[in-house]
């Protein structure tokens, strides 16, 4: 199953429950509800940095909305994630 799937399955009881909120979704499991999409990219980005989600494992960020009006997939690569540091 992917992603697309596993939200799909989740999507009718998010509606209800978190609406205009967004969920996060890896692989076949729901990481969270969070009340901004930056709030669910944050979530996401500290995820992949504590190793606590598969490395390259693809992650769809979804408003909870009909229509919906943001939805991103992604995943992050190991040469991705290298520490960019400001211009001084």
């Amino acid at each position: 199953m992917d992603v697309h799937e596993t939200f799909e399955r989740l999507r009718g009881g998010l509606l209800r429950t978190h609406p205009g909120q967004f969920a996060v979704v890896c692989q076949e499991h729901l990481i969270g509800v969070y009340q901004t999409v930056d709030d669910a990219v944050l979530a996401v980005s500290r995820a992949f940095d504590a190793h606590s989600l598969p490395e390259a494992a693809p992650v769809l960020i979804s408003e909870l909305a009909e229509p919906v009006t943001v939805r991103v997939t992604a995943c992050a690569h190991p040469w991705a994630m290298t520490d960019v540091s400001p211009a001084a």
